[in-house]
């Protein structure tokens, strides 16, 4: 871990996030405990590789080459490498890192394996890895918002993952963390003030301005109340954490 930390702050950290929602999902799938040691050493050292990259590729400031890609492409074996001469590393941990960028429908790397030839340990990593770097600032692009990363994960269930470990995965974040303000399909705007399990979608929410909803401060499930089927989350407006955040003029005035 010093090494990675060493190596690039971002890939540090991201490490770190990974063996957190990993360790999430294994929990919630069952996984025992001695297996959950294993799939956390599996999450933390799976881009260890990337320490053989040049970190001027891992950082380009724009889109990689197809020569630079193919380069990033052999961090998982590089990884595997690196963690082969310790004793004490399981082969369901290398398998693990060997294959965290697999892809349920064929289309990953470094071996192109489909469906559940490709190892637990990588089904895992490959939810965990692609949301944490959706939803983290890179030198490229803007981080993604939760709703947005939790959507593009359910989007490629059954090609890009394993769709019963999204199914659990979905359980586990948040779309719309409370505080959120969020703009609704009619146009109302309201903030998040509750979050089901059941379903990250469809948050408790209370309205923000009057408007054909009710009035200033409404209660709106859209979880529990049928009366609400009809309605979507349209778009989000900011966070009440975020520095830049502040409320829409129509509500403040």
């Amino acid at each position: 871990m010093v090494e990675i930390k060493n190596y690039d702050n971002y890939t540090y950290s991201h490490s770190l996030n990974v063996g957190i929602l990993s360790i999430m999902l294994a929990s919630e799938m069952g996984i025992t405990r001695n297996r959950l040691d294993d799939i956390a050493l599996c999450a933390l050292m799976h881009d260890i590789g990337k320490i053989d990259v040049p970190i001027e590729i891992i950082n380009k400031n724009g889109p990689v080459t197809d020569l630079e890609f193919a380069v990033i492409k052999t961090h998982p074996d590089k990884g595997v490498e690196r963690l082969r001469k310790c004793f004490n590393v399981s082969r369901e941990v290398l398998q693990g890192i060997q294959c965290h960028h697999e892809k349920i429908d064929g289309s990953g790397y470094p071996y192109g394996y489909k469906g559940n030839r490709i190892p637990l340990f990588g089904r895992i990593l490959a939810i965990a890895d692609v949301y944490d770097a959706l939803t983290s600032h890179r030198s490229y692009r803007k981080a993604w918002l939760p709703n947005a990363a939790i959507e593009y994960i359910m989007a490629g269930a059954d090609t890009q993952f394993d769709h019963e470990m999204v199914q659990l995965f979905m359980r586990l974040v948040c779309a719309y963390p409370s505080g959120t303000v969020v703009k609704l399909c009619d146009g109302s705007i309201a903030v998040v003030i509750k979050n089901y399990s059941e379903n990250v979608l469809r948050p408790k929410l209370r309205l923000l301005e009057d408007g054909p909803l009710g009035s200033k401060g409404t209660e709106v499930d859209l979880f529990e109340d049928t009366d609400y089927l009809h309605l979507t989350i349209k778009s989000v407006l900011g966070a009440s954490e975020d520095d830049a955040f502040k409320l829409p003029d129509s509500i403040i005035k």
